[in-house]
């Protein structure tokens, strides 16, 4: 018996370390990708903590620790899915520290009970009284009960930050009079993000110069970086990585004009006629940022890449993938806050889907929040 209560214990010890190696990354956003595996082995450090208890009652040695014990291992799991919902930000780090505790003190109580168990100690062992049947068990069931939820935020994930993703048109900023300069600046402003991502490369961010067609730079993103201080990130790769990228969709492209001419002129015939009819819809913010824009850009852009190939529809995904990986570092960087995302409404429409993929971020419905914020703070360009 005590050699299965060593091995129990020991259980404990080995998947209770690495629920903290995981989670702590996990905790900062800079490792979403291990929350299946910290739930998993988070399973099985309770079940080695019920294994535990289990043993040492039935041996008849530190029973009411044994039910301390296993009861702890009920609120843990009970926490775990819970506490995403539990005080909304920006007090959420609150919780996470309870989380973590929870779980070092299921180790603690793990460590006491195969103590009184190897000494051989009577039911009511000196352990025992120094954990009442209170003790952190109904301080975890009370926090359970007391705990207001906050919104929803998906069903398994545990948002590390608000994503809002802001359709910029470049030129076609100043031909679109419900879009134009002053409405984009008084939305980022809106937003107040912890940080912004924005569609240039390290350089230009660095120099503040950029393609002479992104006039919404010099004219609002550049003066609001200096003025309110934003967290800034480059969304476009370094060199030599961009003009890797932009090199090979170059040559796919023009290879794809001198090799299928009519089937070239179609798409770009495809691609004028897809803005026209946008130019008609967009009659507020909220219509470049909504659904049927996104729908429309997408199917536009798939077109495209079935046209023309691989190679195009490769550079493309690389370009949108280095995108995403920035956005997740950001989101990583600035734990709680919003985190907004500027790009061009062609790559918006294929990003957002991308981050709703991704676990550990809420994407904002810009449509929505756009419409409801035009109620409350109406702009006029």
């Amino acid at each position: 018996m005590n050699t299965a209560i060593t091995l129990a214990h020991r259980a404990v010890q080995l998947t209770g370390m690495t629920q903290v190696v995981l989670g702590l990354p996990l905790w900062t956003g800079r490792a979403p990708g291990v929350r299946t595996a910290h739930m998993m082995i988070g399973m099985g450090f309770v079940l080695a903590l019920w294994a535990l208890a289990g043993l040492a009652a039935g041996a008849g040695r530190g029973r009411r620790l044994a039910a301390a014990t296993a009861g702890q291992g009920l609120v843990i799991p009970v926490f775990g899915v819970l506490h995403p919902r539990l005080l909304p930000r920006p007090g959420h780090w609150m919780i996470r520290l309870l989380h973590l505790a929870l779980g070092v003190a299921g180790m603690v109580l793990a460590a006491r009970l195969e103590r009184a168990a190897r000494r051989g100690a009577p039911r009511r062992a000196r352990g025992d009284r120094a954990v009442p049947a209170g003790g952190v068990t109904v301080a975890g069931l009370a926090l359970l009960c007391l705990g207001a939820p906050g919104p929803a935020e998906g069903q398994a994930a545990e948002p590390v930050a608000e994503v809002y993703v802001l359709s910029t048109l470049y030129r076609r900023h100043a031909e679109v009079p419900a879009y134009g300069h002053d409405t984009l600046r008084a939305l980022i402003e809106r937003v107040r993000p912890a940080a912004v991502v924005l569609d240039v490369s390290p350089r230009e961010l660095r120099e503040r110069t950029v393609h002479p067609s992104k006039a919404e730079y010099p004219e609002v993103i550049f003066p609001l970086l200096a003025r309110h201080g934003y967290r800034a990130y480059p969304g476009e790769p370094d060199e030599p990585r961009f003009s890797e990228i932009v090199g090979r969709l170059g040559r796919a492209l023009e290879s794809f004009r001198a090799g299928q001419p009519a089937a070239a002129e179609a798409d770009a015939g495809y691609e004028k006629a897809t803005f026209a009819a946008l130019a008609h819809h967009w009659r507020s913010p909220a219509e470049v940022n909504g659904a049927l824009t996104d729908e429309l850009l997408a199917a536009r852009r798939h077109f495209q890449d079935r046209l023309a190939g691989t190679a195009v529809a490769d550079a493309w995904r690389q370009w949108n993938a280095h995108a995403v990986g920035v956005i997740r570092r950001a989101v990583g960087e600035n734990p709680g806050g919003r985190v907004l995302v500027l790009v061009g409404v062609e790559n918006a429409a294929l990003l957002r889907p991308a981050l709703r993929e991704l676990p550990g971020l809420r994407v904002v419905d810009m449509e929505d929040w756009i419409g409801a914020s035009a109620q409350q703070h109406p702009v006029a360009d």
